[in-house]
């Protein structure tokens, strides 16, 4: 089975979660979990450790980990490194939320495992979702104008 984690500094990852509830909705989400860390509830460095250790001390030995991190050289991902190590595995970081989408939505609907391959396919995809909008949409006006029958 493959189980993703959100973790993140503060409240990220819970509110990336809930997002993802709202677009994919309940059943696709069932095997998120967030881990929002350093937050007033749970502070410190040794609490966040014991949390994402609790986290990987329940997945079983077939199941398949996908971990999203906020931040590549932030305390929770530099927690998270070691894992990596584990070809069940796969830590990705700066993660956006149509990165989160696409790889959920891709393993949840077709049931599939995680290849190395098809994250690094959709890491890409991810990073074109980057977009300024501000430029996007001077382009459109400036595409929509030379387009104009009477212009």
């Amino acid at each position: 089975m493959v189980k993703f984690l959100i973790a993140s500094h503060g409240h990220l990852a819970g509110g990336l979660k809930s997002t993802l509830q709202i677009i994919l909705g309940e059943e696709a989400a069932a095997d998120v979990t967030a881990l929002n860390l350093f937050v007033e509830e749970t502070p410190g460095a040794e609490n966040a450790k014991a949390r994402i250790e609790g986290y990987f001390s329940k997945a079983g030995e077939e199941d398949q980990v996908v971990v999203f991190s906020d931040i590549m050289y932030g305390s929770v991902n530099q927690m998270l490194m070691p894992y990596g190590d584990d070809e069940r595995i796969f830590v990705l970081s700066g993660v956006n939320f149509p990165l989160i989408c696409e790889i959920v939505s891709a393993v949840v609907y077709s049931g599939e495992t995680v290849s190395m391959e098809m994250l690094r396919e959709m890491v890409k995809k991810g990073r074109e979702e980057l977009v300024f909008v501000n430029d996007a949409v001077k382009k459109e006006t400036k595409k929509d104008s030379e387009d104009s029958f009477f212009d």
